[in-house]
């Protein structure tokens, strides 16, 4: 098993009017990189979460800077929060 590295962990989150919606690229416990997407509507409680699991941190980065790119530029999502995401807010 491979040692979790925290370094390369990247996170945003993002708005619009009432939805909010969350990306992850982390490690699960066993080393896999995983994407997690959190969204639903502002102020409730409620909403949904999906996992992608990847063989390799490339795959998952891949992955998250096209979920990236969709949810700004097609959805009009704006970043206004971010940890080692190197992408324009």
């Amino acid at each position: 098993m491979d040692r979790i590295d925290f370094s390369r962990w990247k996170s945003g989150y993002f708005v619009k009017e009432t939805r909010c919606y969350r990306l992850n690229l982390e490690q699960d416990l066993w080393s896999p990189w995983v994407v997690i997407r959190c969204f639903g509507s502002r102020g409730y409680r409620g909403g949904r979460m999906m996992r992608e699991y990847f063989g390799t941190y490339q795959e998952g980065l891949d992955r998250l800077q096209y979920l990236i790119e969709f949810r700004q530029k097609r959805r009009k999502y704006q970043l206004v929060e971010s940890k080692n995401l190197d992408y324009p807010r």
